[in-house]
């Protein structure tokens, strides 16, 4: 007549139960890092698509493409990596305003080459207001080409924006694009 467990029976248990909770462990390590890696690679995206999305946007509205332009007392040059857009400006009910353009600047920051900026000036009575928008600080290249050696003249430009998550868990992507201009 027995009362109880004897020692083997709970070392038994004692080591099934060990042996579980590491495999569970594991399994929740590795999903773990599968998110991070997931989230790094989602945030890359995000980041390429809504950059890709406002160059376009941009490019699309615009009439011609200037040579340089100042905004807020930096100057932007068109070139390999920036483009500078001037735009009919826009009404609140989303009408043209007739001989009135507000400006775009697009492509790397001139003082951190990890930042890709948009930068507006929008003129009187137009929808669009100044502003310099981050559009990501994770950059790595961009590369805009366009459709005529000399920019001002283009009607097409071609872009290749990459972004990289750095640290524990980077990721990378690259989008590649073309717009043409209204004009």
């Amino acid at each position: 007549n027995r009362f109880g467990f004897t020692l083997i029976e709970i070392l038994v248990v004692v080591a099934i139960s060990v042996v579980m909770i590491l495999v569970g462990s594991g399994i929740l390590i590795a999903n773990s890092k599968f998110y991070q890696n997931q989230k790094g690679e989602i945030a890359s995206v995000n980041a390429t698509r809504q950059a890709a999305d406002r160059l376009s946007e941009f490019a699309r509205a615009a009439t011609d493409i200037l040579a340089s332009r100042q905004f807020g007392g930096t100057t932007y040059t068109t070139g390999a990596a920036m483009v500078v857009l001037r735009v009919p400006s826009i009404d609140s009910s989303g009408g043209i305003i007739a001989s009135t353009y507000d400006y775009a600047a697009f492509g790397g920051d001139p003082d951190n080459a990890n930042r890709l900026l948009l930068v507006v000036a929008g003129a009187a009575g137009s929808v669009r207001v100044d502003r310099t928008l981050e559009v990501t600080d994770k950059l790595s290249a961009i590369s805009i080409t366009y459709d005529n050696a000399d920019p001002t003249l283009a009607k097409q430009i071609t872009y290749t924006i990459t972004v990289t998550e750095t640290g524990r868990y980077a990721a990378s992507e690259q989008v590649t694009g073309a717009a043409t201009l209204r004009n």
